[in-house]
């Protein structure tokens, strides 16, 4: 058993001791042997390899130490158990310990035969609101009208939380609290206020319908929740609230009668580095992990309209890593830590092992960091168990399981029998004996550290390619082998290379994130036109841009850069079947809302007075803007020769549209640019040569909408940056890609 989060002492040795566990009864059917093996920084003490939790000792905590670890446990088990034999090793792992599983498959292909990686997190992520969006969609899905109580709740929890001081002291009553709310640091006490009240609801979901424990058999779940939050007969919705709180402590007893509600002794009493018990050293060692290589960071970032409102944003992490740790342990940091882990091990986009299973359950709210996409000659099988939540695969099996939960476990029985199979008939080949050795990793709560996703723009390409053959300078052999090579990759047009199960998978996360209907959307651009459209609703406040922008980001970022150039760039398109002014357009498209999420962003944002009258132009005026775009088109279609000529006259064109239409009063010559500038990036997407002729005249507006790039010192274009929701304000993360300002 492969350790994670957590001691193995007391009960977390459960995985090898009860032979109800499924991984249990594989391993008696097969004749396995079965190991627990520690996650190390994260047992007692003496066990630990220094001895404490200072900085300078965690700098020891890595996943590349632990894969380590794991690779040299199994040789020393050899060693000593299996001397004269060469044992077949299978890993197994939940959650985090899911996602080791399968990472040592990658990284040490030899060691093992297979591994199965339930419910694993193999997309690390720092800004992780997917879990928010998830949660919420399990609790529509078993009452609507339950999940409607709880946005009233949490709405009328933030209204009075920040409705004064005896509004607070209401509530520090009301809620049971430790302590009163801390007035001369209130921002961070509220949010650590709010964030244990959706911890809550997070871990009744995260574990619903599971054979887990007492608590989830006895039907400590969703449905009991939405039984009390439908009870009329408790008036006060959030005494409804409290009353599902109570419904978990019952379960799980608070250690001092009340509920914690100081955020700096929170952070005195988890920097303690002497490790005095496991609370301390798992809780710790977890901060630190998410803060140097996971983040896993469950904010409530996803937008305006959720059930838990914005009451727990990724700053209020991010400020946990530099009280805990130090202010080097900065955010930025944070970024560039876990995007370095995703590209090491590839994500859920590029992961690179052979010979695991990814089964997912449909309710678990961490199902959007896991791998989607089966790949059957790597023998990668990835799948969602309907009905089912986190980690459901590996607890005891029950008659009363649902029927795809029963199928999933026979799913994974059958991927193991094969890979046994297949490394005996290797063995046989080799001379080898026969033992078979599983190791067991373990699925651990990991309630109390829910964290994902800051996704940063990709800027889109277009691939041109041009031949040019002198045969006499270079001769005839040389020239055949050019026309070749440019001939197979000129090929690419009328091949669709976009892998449609990974596409269709983040277009409905878009679809989910902006409510709106995104089947049709790569196939008709008049359909994603309409869409943004309709986001951008009246009374045109910055929060509907924001709603759109981070659409995008979360698009962009499921998809990755590979998925985005095959499905998004102009091969793409065409080789789906579009014709070239199609593709064309939706280049332009994303091009101009590319620059309306990051540069013009900064325009309407910054210089708050457009903001509205900005937004309206785009809304009210589609007629003046299509038809300036229509004439365009048509022009350079009929003379792409001159096209440069006429791009410069929508530029103007759109100019003109956005000066004179609801913004002539307030300040023309801003929203001017702005008008400008989204043309300048619709048609330089088709013809890129013109952005050295094509120009947007207002230099005043550029200030608003460049920055000092802290590595380089200079100032240049911020790129589309992703947001999130403060006091109804957006508040942009500076750790967006940089542009030149070329």
């Amino acid at each position: 058993m492969l350790g994670g989060e957590g001691s193995i002492n007391g009960t977390g040795d459960k995985w090898v001791r009860n032979e109800n566990e499924t991984m249990m009864k594989w391993a008696a059917e097969f004749g396995a042997a079965a190991f627990q093996v520690e996650h190390r920084f994260y047992g007692s003490k003496e066990y630990s390899p220094l001895g404490d939790q200072t900085t300078a000792s965690l700098k020891l905590l890595t996943i590349d130490q632990a894969l380590a670890d794991i690779k040299e446990f199994i040789t020393q088990m050899n060693a000593l158990y299996f001397k004269d034999d060469q044992p077949i090793w299978i890993t197994f792992g939940g959650s985090y310990p899911g996602s080791l599983s399968a990472w040592f498959r990658e990284t040490y292909p030899d060691m093992t035969a297979g591994a199965v990686s339930s419910s694993s997190a193999v997309h690390v992520s720092v800004d992780y609101y997917g879990y928010a969006i998830n949660t919420e969609k399990t609790y529509r899905t078993v009452n609507d009208t339950c999940a409607e109580v709880i946005k009233t709740a949490f709405d009328n929890i933030v209204k009075k939380a920040y409705d004064g001081q005896n509004s607070r002291r209401q509530l520090k009553s009301k809620f049971h609290l430790c302590d009163e709310f801390d007035e001369n640091n209130l921002s961070k006490s509220l949010q650590f206020f709010f964030q244990n009240i959706y911890g809550y609801f997070q871990g009744i979901n995260q574990y619903t319908g599971d054979n887990r424990n007492n608590a989830t058999r006895s039907g400590l779940g969703v449905p009991a929740a939405c039984n009390i939050l439908n009870n009329e007969t408790i008036t006060d919705p959030i005494d409804r609230v409290i009353a599902v709180m109570q419904l978990y402590d019952d379960w799980n007893p608070l250690p001092n009668g009340c509920r914690p509600n100081n955020y700096s002794s929170f952070i005195e009493y988890y920097s303690n580095t002497t490790m005095p018990d496991d609370d301390i050293i798992s809780t710790r060692s977890w901060i630190w992990q998410t803060c140097t290589e996971l983040g896993y960071y469950q904010t409530t970032d996803g937008g305006n309209g959720g059930i838990f409102g914005s009451t727990v944003p990724l700053d209020f992490f991010a400020d946990q890593c530099i009280d805990l740790f130090g202010p080097e342990f900065t955010l930025d940091n944070t970024f560039k830590l876990v995007d370095a882990v995703r590209t090491k091990y590839g994500g859920a986009d590029s992961y690179k092992g052979t010979k695991v299973c990814f089964p997912n359950g449909s309710f678990d709210p961490w199902q959007d960091l896991g791998h989607k996409a089966s790949n059957t000659n790597n023998d990668v099988d990835s799948w969602l168990i309907n009905g089912t939540a986190h980690c459901a695969d590996m607890y005891p099996a029950r008659d009363s399981d649902v029927q795809s939960l029963k199928d999933a476990r026979a799913r994974i029985r059958d991927h193991l029998a094969k890979w046994l199979a297949d490394a005996q008939d290797l063995k046989t080949h080799t001379g080898s004996s026969t033992n078979v050795s599983f190791l067991l990793a373990v699925c651990i709560a990991i309630f109390k550290r829910k964290r994902a996703c800051k996704y940063s723009a990709t800027r889109r390409t277009v691939l041109l390619i041009k031949s040019l053959f002198t045969v006499i300078s270079f001769g005839m052999k040389f020239a055949i082998l050019l026309a070749a090579l440019c001939g197979a990759a000129l090929a690419q047009f009328g091949t669709d290379n976009c892998d449609s199960t990974p596409f269709n998978y983040c277009n409905r996360i878009l679809g989910d994130f902006w409510r709106a209907d995104t089947s049709t959307a790569w196939t008709d651009l008049s359909t994603l036109d309409r869409i943004t459209q309709s986001l951008i609703i009246s009374p045109y406040t910055i929060s509907s841009w924001v709603n759109v922008c981070n659409g995008f980001s979360l698009f962009f970022g499921c998809l990755g850069q590979a998925k985005i150039r095959n499905c998004l760039g102009t091969v793409g398109f065409v080789g789906a079947g579009r014709s070239l002014p199609e593709a064309y357009a939706y280049q332009g498209f994303l091009a101009e809302w590319d620059f309306k999420c990051g540069a013009g962003f900064w325009t309407i944002y910054e210089r708050k007075e457009i903001t509205t009258c900005v937004e309206s132009t785009y809304v009210n005026y589609q007629q003046e803007t299509k038809a300036a775009l229509n004439t365009y088109q048509t022009a350079v279609t009929q003379d792409p020769n001159n096209a440069c000529t006429y791009s410069q006259n929508l530029l103007n064109a759109w100019q003109n549209i956005y000066q004179k239409g609801p913004c002539r009063s307030v300040n023309p010559a801003q929203a001017g640019w702005f008008g400008c500038q989204s043309a300048r990036e619709w048609s330089n997407a088709q013809f890129r040569h013109c952005k050295h002729t094509t120009t947007c005249a207002s230099p005043s507006s550029v200030e608003a909408v460049t920055r000092v790039n802290p590595q380089t010192g200079k100032t240049e274009y911020q790129a589309l940056p992703f947001y999130h929701i403060v006091n109804n304000k957006a508040v942009v993360l500076e750790e967006a890609a940089w542009l030149s300002q070329e």
